[in-house]
């Protein structure tokens, strides 16, 4: 439900809805015409229970009060409106320093070559150097059979 703000004049009550910001964007002030009043139109739904159906019976309206009322209506108006709603974001992620950053990924890669040593030399030490070579010679045939689908291109300076 929308809110609205009801306003006390002698015998009237006057109910304004709040205008969202795409209608306030989308109100067009004419030259020479009082904005507070063409506001106050736009956002006017009904007098003492009577429905407003368009924007020209609620300029009509608005117009008949002086325009000292009119300026205190607005005041009303808007002074009785919540406050609107900022959003704000918490925790964005502080990206570091390139240097440092190509820094970490070096250190990192160098942990990741010294784990595959480890594992290489614990293999060595496990099987005998025919049973390696019959284990790479069954990979190379099974990458030939898959005519190399998925495989990717290891650059030429990448040491192995």
């Amino acid at each position: 439900m929308e809110q609205q703000v009801e306003v006390k004049l002698l015998n009237y009550v006057f109910r304004f809805k709040r205008l969202k910001w795409e209608e306030e964007f989308a109100i067009k002030f004419p030259k020479n015409k009082d904005q507070t009043r063409i506001y106050l139109a736009y956002a006017l739904v009904e007098v003492s229970g009577l429905k407003i159906e368009s924007l020209a019976e609620a300029t009509r309206v608005i117009s008949a009060l002086p325009t000292a009322i009119a300026s205190r209506v607005f005041r009303i108006y808007k002074g009785q409106l919540r406050s609107n709603r900022n959003f704000t974001t918490a925790a964005l992620f502080k990206a570091p320093e390139p240097a440092k950053y190509k820094m970490q990924l070096d250190i990192d890669e160098e942990e990741r070559d010294k784990i595959a040593e480890q594992a290489q030399q614990v293999l060595s030490s496990r099987f005998s150097e025919k049973e390696i070579k019959e284990a790479t010679e069954i990979s190379h045939q099974i990458a030939d059979a898959s005519k190399l689908r998925g495989a990717v291109k290891v650059p030429a300076n990448h040491a192995e």
